[in-house]
């Protein structure tokens, strides 16, 4: 049962547009004097974010991957790579209205390097209190509580759920994006919508220049917040790995089985709705989550998870849970086993490679210190199905599907 039917999807879009008008109308911004200018112009704050980590599992059979933009997951010894990052964020406020924001992080690269990457580079305009016009690179996040998932200090876990997180790791993209916040009744409504380009690479994939459209709406009161996010993307490339077996398969007739492997012009559909509240001692956080492929290659998914964390002092123990499956539509190749053998294994291999179902129960505590730095230790106990092999790397034979993960991370902010 799909989480948010259409008539919602057209309700929210209609509401976010009417949203941003509103907000263009609302509170305008009063001028400011030529000596104010000049002495906004003059403000200019350079400051940054890090973690360092290690990470092993307990299997060797198989790595666990952060997400499917890196290229080796946590494995059988300890690793510093998949958690560990550094950025760097310069602000430039050039007047009341007008800041400009420049991004550059060094991170665990789908190539296997570290070299520092532009995630954001971007003009903002506040044309009222209430609402902000974006365009350049923006983040494109899809958290409930934290702008990025490269700010670890930003977030109780060592990692947002792998589960969830793990394939959507489109962090930002080339656009233009609108921001407004409105008080309603004893809360705050916060509204976004995002148009643009994806510029990042994956494993073995490509969304550079696919279309990106993202909205979303959200409520806080008092203790509570509820949010709701909308994203899709059209792909806009094969996979290329795949296509000597796509060739094979039209070559023999074939034909619909080639053309299921084929992801470019399709679109894919991600939606979450999640509530989360914090009275400064327990924290609990929770979010069903669904995903649409036009694709049969790549499989509709469902997922959730929830998070109860309770603050004692400077150190929050929590518990977590998460669950995912997705579900395969067949490809059948209709080419007789006897002949057709390797043929018909890959078209099995790669359906299989898309396929994930996974249930995962983490325990850790975060210590919070030193003023802007936290130590994170976290154990992940994860079981997958023997067939779910999406989100694995360097499987062998022997794989279970059982592994747990013990990672530290130290995350600080200046």
């Amino acid at each position: 049962m799909a989480i948010i039917n259409t008539a919602t999807k057209l309700t929210f879009a209609t509401l976010a547009l009417g949203l941003f008008a509103l907000g263009l109308t609302v509170s305008p911004a009063s001028a400011q004097d030529a000596d104010a200018d000049s002495t906004v112009g003059s403000r200019f704050t350079l400051g940054g974010f890090g973690s360092l980590g290690v990470s092993r599992s307990s299997n060797d059979k198989a790595e666990y991957l952060r997400d499917v933009g890196q290229p080796k997951g946590m494995g059988h010894s300890w690793r510093t790579q998949n958690d560990s990052l550094l950025g760097v964020q310069a602000d430039w406020q050039v007047t009341d209205q007008l800041k400009a924001v420049v991004q550059g992080v060094s991170h665990y690269r789908v190539d296997g390097s570290f070299s520092p990457e532009l995630t954001w580079a971007f003009a903002a305009y506040e044309f009222s209190p209430r609402f902000t016009l974006r365009a350049g690179r923006l983040g494109t996040e899809f958290l409930i509580d934290a702008d990025s998932r490269m700010v670890g200090y930003s977030y109780l876990p060592v990692r947002p759920p792998m589960d969830i997180y793990g394939v959507l790791p489109i962090k930002y993209g080339d656009g233009i994006d609108g921001k407004l916040t409105m008080p309603i009744d004893d809360g705050v409504l916060r509204a976004d919508l995002f148009s643009g380009v994806a510029r990042e690479r994956l494993i073995n994939y490509d969304v550079d220049k696919a279309r990106v459209l993202k909205g979303s709406l959200s409520y806080s009161q008092g203790d509570w917040k509820a949010h709701y996010l909308y994203a899709q993307i059209k792909l806009n490339h094969n996979i290329g790995v795949l296509a000597p077996l796509h060739d094979l398969l039209m070559q023999f007739g074939a034909v619909s089985a080639a053309q299921a492997l084929e992801l470019n012009g399709t679109v894919s559909r991600y939606q979450s709705l999640g509530v989360s509240y914090d009275d400064g001692t327990w924290q609990v956080q929770g979010m069903l989550t669904q995903i649409e492929m036009e694709s049969k290659l790549l499989q509709d998914q469902r997922a959730g998870y929830v998070q109860v964390a309770r603050r004692i002092g400077a150190v929050n123990p929590f518990v977590a849970y998460s669950r995912v499956k997705s579900t395969p539509e067949p490809i059948v190749t209709n080419l007789p086993n006897l002949m057709f053998y390797p043929i018909n294994a890959g078209v099995a291999m790669a359906m299989n490679s898309m396929h994930l179902d996974r249930k995962t129960l983490s325990l850790g505590a975060r210590w919070d210190f030193y003023r802007n730095m936290d130590l994170k230790l976290q154990v992940d106990s994860v079981r997958d199905a023997q067939d779910s092999l999406m989100m694995l790397n360097a499987v062998k034979p022997g794989w279970k599907g059982h592994t747990e993960i013990v990672s530290l991370l130290f995350d600080f902010v200046f």
